[in-house]
């Protein structure tokens, strides 16, 4: 997946761009983090794809790529924000979910599956 540079800047906002689907990525993300600010307060997990496909149409490939970028990258993130947080005992995760799980939309189940919100 290719995301474009931001053709912008803002006085005390510092853009860092990774795919959270590839580890390594994610891993240079935080050293980055670590490097400039030495610190993380908040990780916002909010990255996420779909693909409007009814199961029995969908390509393996479709999903592990969803899964990937949803799942798998949520994960990525919360373990490198939490291995930055602890020492401090500080910080904040927020998780976003998604509206397509309980409305069961159709030709979603791939993407619900993946960002289905967690029931406590």
């Amino acid at each position: 997946m290719r995301r474009e540079a931001i053709d912008w800047t803002l006085e005390g906002y510092t853009h860092i761009q990774a795919n959270v689907a590839e580890e390594a990525q994610v891993m240079k993300l935080f050293r980055q983090i670590r490097q400039q600010f030495g610190r993380l307060d908040v990780a916002i997990n909010n990255a996420g794809i779909a693909s409007m496909n009814l199961t029995m149409l969908m390509p393996g490939a479709t999903v592990a790529r969803i899964m990937n970028v949803n799942f798998l990258g949520t994960f990525l993130v919360c373990r490198e924000a939490a291995k930055m947080m602890r020492p401090r005992n500080h910080g904040r995760i927020v998780n976003l979910s998604t509206v397509a799980a309980p409305l069961r939309l159709k030709g979603e189940v791939a993407y619900a599956a993946s960002r289905a919100p967690s029931r406590p």
